[in-house]
């Protein structure tokens, strides 16, 4: 289910996870940018739903957001679907885990 929060900012929920032997929820954040295209933050399951909403949106995926170590599942079927989008992960995320190697790391800095 998916609600929009303000003028270009959406929230989505997703399927339940389980993780350490515990269900849990999942929501990921669609900010639409000035350019048009998309950013989003804790990608979820990557469903013909969520690819039909992003089309109404405008379809075009500027960038994927994972966090922290544990907020990067979907990252690779983003990647496979959206092979232009800059992926931006924790510092640590891409030695622990090698689909996300070739990302660019979060820092204090904005980039453009």
């Amino acid at each position: 289910m998916e609600f929009q929060i303000d003028k270009d900012i959406w929230s989505i929920n997703g399927p339940e996870v389980v993780f350490a032997s515990a269900p849990m929820h999942t929501r990921m954040t669609v900010i639409r940018l000035q350019d048009g295209r998309l950013w989003i933050h804790l990608p979820i399951k990557l469903t013909q739903k969520v690819s039909g909403f992003l089309a109404e949106l405008g379809g075009s995926v500027a960038a994927l957001i994972a966090p922290n170590k544990y907020h990067y599942m979907f990252i690779e079927p983003w990647r496979t679907a959206f092979p232009e989008t800059k992926v931006f992960a924790e510092e640590h995320l891409p030695r622990k885990q090698p689909c996300l190697a070739n990302v660019q790391i979060l820092n204090d800095s904005s980039p453009s």
